[in-house]
C-alpha cells in the first residue's frame, strides 16, 4: 500500500468522532473529553434546520435557541440558549423519530451533560425552559406553516408575540454568539 493510501485509510478510521470546524474532534463515546467550543456549537446550530427542513424556507436551530433564551426568566436565559446545543453535533432529529431511537436519546443526553458542564447551566432541562420551547414550537408553526395547517395544529396553544426572521446561517450564528456573549458577560 502506498503512503497516500495508508494515510487515507487511517483518516477514514475515525471511530466515534467527527471533525469540527474548529479543527478539533468531537467523540460521541466521550463527549465530556471532547474539545469543542461555543463557536462549534453556534456554527452547527446555525446550519441545522428545524423540523427536518420541512418548512417553506430555512429556519435554524440557532435562531430558535436565541428566541427561547429571550422567553425564559433571565436566570434561565443561558439554559434556554443552550437547550438544543447537542444538535450542533447530532443534528435535529424530529421528536417522533427520537421516540423510535432510545439509544440516540441516551447519546444526546450524554452530549447535553457535557455541554452543560462545559458552559455552566443546569441539565436536565428546567420545566420553564421546556415550556418556552413549546411556546416557540407553536409560534414557529404559526409563522412557518400555511394558515390551514397552523390553524389545525395550534388550537389553544400559546404563541409568542415575536417575528421569526428565518435568518441565513451566517447571521443566525452571529446572533447566537452575540446572545451567548451577552449572557456570559
Amino acid at each position: 500500500m502506498t503512503m497516500l493510501a495508508e494515510r487515507a485509510v487511517k483518516t477514514a478510521d475515525i471511530g466515534t468522532t467527527i471533525l469540527l470546524r474548529s479543527g478539533s474532534y468531537f467523540d460521541y463515546a466521550d463527549p465530556a473529553g471532547s474539545d469543542f467550543t461555543i463557536e462549534d456549537i453556534a456554527v452547527g446550530l446555525s446550519r441545522c434546520a428545524r423540523f427536518a427542513g420541512q418548512t417553506a424556507t430555512f429556519y435554524s436551530v440557532a435562531e430558535h435557541s436565541v428566541w427561547v433564551s429571550r422567553l425564559v426568566p433571565p436566570r434561565l436565559a443561558l439554559a434556554g440558549l443552550m437547550h438544543d446545543a447537542s444538535e450542533a453535533f447530532t443534528g435535529d432529529m424530529p421528536s417522533p423519530l427520537k421516540r423510535l431511537c432510545p439509544e440516540f436519546k441516551l447519546i444526546e443526553h450524554r452530549v447535553m451533560m457535557a455541554v452543560a458542564d462545559r458552559f455552566g447551566f443546569g441539565w436536565p432541562e428546567d420545566p420553564e425552559v421546556k415550556a418556552a420551547d413549546l411556546v416557540m414550537l407553536s409560534t414557529e408553526h404559526r409563522a412557518l406553516r400555511s394558515p390551514e395547517i397552523a390553524a389545525t395544529w395550534l388550537a389553544d396553544r400559546p404563541v409568542a408575540d415575536i417575528r421569526i426572521d428565518c435568518l441565513p446561517d451566517v447571521e443566525a450564528e452571529r446572533r447566537f454568539l452575540e446572545r451567548f456573549d451577552e449572557l456570559r458577560g
